[in-house]
């Protein structure tokens, strides 16, 4: 699990994990090594509402991310992979030397 991995070897990165299902999230927590703590921060939400959630001036420099890791779309259309929500998350959420990584594995190609 990435979230593991990062945990371990990047000790002060300040992981904060949006899923749509609580689920997904204890299963991180029991199988895969992550690690509750003052660094991790979760939220049971959908990914495009809590983007479109983000304010319009987007977050402080401060909470601004300099990583976002999307693993949401496997196999499904996704509100996530848009232009809208791409725009969002650059303008609003990541730093801005930030970068966003996006898994599209089983993502149409006429989506991308």
């Amino acid at each position: 699990a990435l979230h593991a991995f990062v945990q371990k070897h990047f000790l002060e990165a300040q992981l904060d994990v949006v899923d749509l299902e609580p689920e997904v999230v204890r299963l991180a927590l029991d199988h895969f090594n992550v690690k509750r703590g003052p660094n991790f921060n979760v939220t049971i939400q959908d990914g495009r509402k809590w983007v479109d959630g983000l304010p319009r001036e987007g977050l402080a420099d401060a909470r601004r991310y300099d990583i976002i890791v999307q693993d949401a779309c496997a196999g499904h259309p996704c509100s996530l992979v848009t232009a809208e929500a791409i725009a969002a998350l650059r303008d609003r959420a990541l730093s801005p030397n930030g970068v966003l990584v996006q898994n599209l594995f089983g993502v149409e190609p006429d989506v991308i």
